[in-house]
């Protein structure tokens, strides 16, 4: 495990036995640890996160059933019948379509033509 100073930006591979830590550092807190070092330096050192390795090999490529691509290809494919679409006209629809008032105003007129 390396460390990294915030501050300086020194990379330390481990932290020294005489380093005393002042601050910080504990619990799953991001904040670094406060150190101070025997020669009289302080530095803030947080773990330096270690690279992820890519994989060395490439995965590789699923293989195909072959019994699936013969069932495949031994299907029958069933024939089209060759009818033709007979096409009527359709008997006219006449709308029934019923004058809405198309205001509140206008109804209200209107029942009150009613009522009297």
């Amino acid at each position: 495990m390396s460390y990294l100073c915030t501050v300086c930006d020194q990379t330390f591979p481990d932290i020294p036995e005489d380093a005393v830590q002042i601050a910080g550092g504990r619990g799953r807190s991001r904040l670094p640890a406060t150190y101070a070092f025997s020669d009289g330096s302080f530095h803030y050192l947080r773990k330096k996160p270690e690279k992820k390795q890519a994989p060395s090999e490439p995965q590789p490529e699923p293989k195909q059933d072959s019994e699936l691509e013969v069932a495949n290809t031994e299907l029958p494919i069933p024939p089209v019948p060759d009818t033709e679409l007979k096409t009527e006209p359709l008997p006219p629809v006449e709308p029934d379509i019923e004058e809405a008032p198309t205001t509140a105003m206008q109804l209200a007129f209107r029942r009150s033509r009613l009522a009297a």
